[in-house]
C-alpha cells in the first residue's frame, strides 16, 4: 500500500513515516504543503494519504483532499491535534476519508481500515 504523508512539521512527519513503515506500509513520499503533495501524486500511485488538516501553503488539508480526489482514487485520513470534524461545510462533497487524533497508534489506524473495509498492508 503506497502512502503519502502530508505534514508540515518535519519531526511529526518522520514519526508517522517510521510508525507506518514498520507496519508494512510503503511511504512513497512526504510533503509539507499542497503543491508538493500534488506533484508526488502525479508521479507515483497513491493508495492512502495521511494528512494534517492545518498545513502551510495556499490550501488547507481539506481543500487539498478535494484537489487530490478529483484525479486520484485514494483514501484520506486526516491526522490532527484539533477536533476538525466540526468543519462540516468544508467536508461536503469529500469521499473516502476519516480522522485520527494526534498522536495516533497503528492500532487506531488499523481500526479505520477495518471500519471502511480497506485491505491492510501485508
Amino acid at each position: 500500500m503506497n502512502v503519502l504523508i502530508v505534514e508540515d512539521e518535519w519531526i511529526v512527519s518522520e514519526e508517522i513515516k517510521a510508525s507506518v513503515s514498520e507496519n508494512g506500509f510503503n511511504v512513497i513520499g512526504q510533503a509539507d504543503e499542497g503543491s508538493t503533495a500534488l506533484e508526488l501524486i502525479q508521479e507515483i500511485k497513491v493508495d492512502l494519504v495521511l494528512m494534517d488538516i492545518n498545513i502551510k501553503g495556499e490550501v488547507n488539508g481539506i481543500q487539498l483532499a478535494r484537489l487530490i480526489q478529483k484525479n486520484t482514487p485514494c483514501f484520506i485520513i486526516f491526522i490532527s491535534s484539533l477536533d476538525n470534524r466540526n468543519q462540516a461545510s468544508e467536508l461536503k462533497g469529500l469521499n473516502n476519508y476519516d480522522f485520527l487524533p494526534k498522536p495516533f497508534t497503528v492500532e487506531s489506524l488499523y481500526r479505520i481500515f477495518e471500519k471502511h473495509g480497506l485491505n491492510l498492508p501485508r
